[in-house]
């Protein structure tokens, strides 16, 4: 059901913001960036330099981890951007838009509002980490 939310467009964006991210290159998209990092700490990876967060091989610069990584782990990539996706697809049920005036955006579980759309994905990434957990564990 998660990926009907998600074009193939969007997914190779995602992808792309993933593998930008996990290799340390620049000019990651800011609106993917918060998923990214939850998923990436949820699933236990962790970025440490020019080191791939999958097998520990160490490469000399970005761009080789990039490679790396895209041509060595497509499978693992592959099951991160699909956790993004689910992840993106259960933050936007707790999110609700307001008209145009004002705070725009609102929590559906505490009432928090916020003026942009990224406060309302952290604020609900963070805090409400517990619900986007368990919501998980049924989707899987």
């Amino acid at each position: 059901m998660a990926l009907q939310f998600c074009t193939y467009k969007r997914y190779e964006q995602i992808e792309n913001s993933v593998l930008r991210f996990l290799s340390g290159l620049k000019n990651t998209a800011d609106w993917y960036l918060p998923y990214i990092q939850y998923a990436v700490k949820a699933m236990g990876f962790e970025r440490r330099g020019l080191a791939c967060c999958f097998c520990k091989k160490k490469c000399r610069s970005a761009s080789g981890l990039y490679i790396h990584i895209s041509k060595a782990h497509q499978y693992e990539l592959r099951l991160l951007v699909r956790r993004i996706v689910k992840i993106m697809d259960i933050v936007s049920r707790f999110v609700k838009v307001r008209g145009s005036s004002g705070k725009r955006f609102k929590c559906r579980i505490c009432n928090f509002e916020c003026y942009r759309r990224i406060e309302i994905v952290e604020h609900i990434l963070c805090c409400h980490d517990v619900l986007i957990k368990n919501n998980l564990d049924l989707i899987k």
